[in-house]
């Protein structure tokens, strides 16, 4: 079979017939591409008319989980719940920050939201922090946490780190510094990062120290 390229078809010294054959191509590229564009237009407009009908009501549906979030948010306090319960409480926060944050018809501001969350983990790791007796095995394990999540050693002396794991504010203080420094290096650091290192941090002290 003889293979018929573009070249040859466009070439002035193309037969009629090949001449023939390139003009119902061309045709036949320009139906396709309406056909498409009918397809896109109604893809278009089916968007528009779910848009319409469905988003007030997952905008909705986002107020209530934010309002949830909320409540949620406010038995990290209490004392009564600890253990297997606890990592439940924050996982479940977490899975519906997740799911806001999914929904590509939220206008639920998260951001403030796991700001409020990060806030809650530090007051629980301070009060729990400030009742305990700290054993060397436990200054060892809020190194080992900090080395491991910021990736590099800590220079300070264990009655400094215990002062640090005892107060978030001067820990947070401390650990910003130190990525901050980092960032003047690398350039890649951004506040964000640094809190949602300080969470994990808390997150893991709380879990080890419980």
């Amino acid at each position: 079979m003889t293979t018929v390229t573009i070249s040859a078809l466009t070439s002035t010294d193309a037969s009629p017939k090949q001449q023939s054959k390139l003009r119902q191509l061309w045709v036949d590229v320009e139906k396709k591409q309406q056909r498409n564009q009918r397809y896109q237009a109604k893809l278009d407009k089916f968007y528009q008319e779910f848009k319409q009908q469905l988003e007030p009501l997952e905008q909705e549906v986002c107020f209530v989980a934010e309002a949830w979030i909320r409540h949620l948010i406010a038995f990290i306090p209490r004392k009564s719940i600890k253990g297997a319960q606890r990592e439940a409480l924050y996982e479940w926060i977490d899975e519906e920050l997740e799911i806001i944050e999914s929904n590509p018809f939220s206008p639920v501001n998260t951001h403030e939201l796991r700001e409020a969350f990060s806030h809650a983990l530090a007051e629980q790791s301070e009060n729990e922090m400030q009742g305990m007796t700290f054993s060397q095995e436990d200054i060892n394990r809020v190194r080992d946490d900090l080395e491991e999540i910021l990736g590099q050693p800590v220079s300070v002396s264990d009655e400094e780190l215990e002062a640090l794991a005892r107060s978030p504010d001067k820990l947070q203080d401390y650990i910003f510094s130190l990525l901050e420094e980092r960032a003047k290096n690398a350039n890649e650091e951004s506040e964000d990062s640094h809190r949602f290192l300080l969470t994990i941090f808390y997150a893991q002290s709380g879990r080890r120290h419980r």
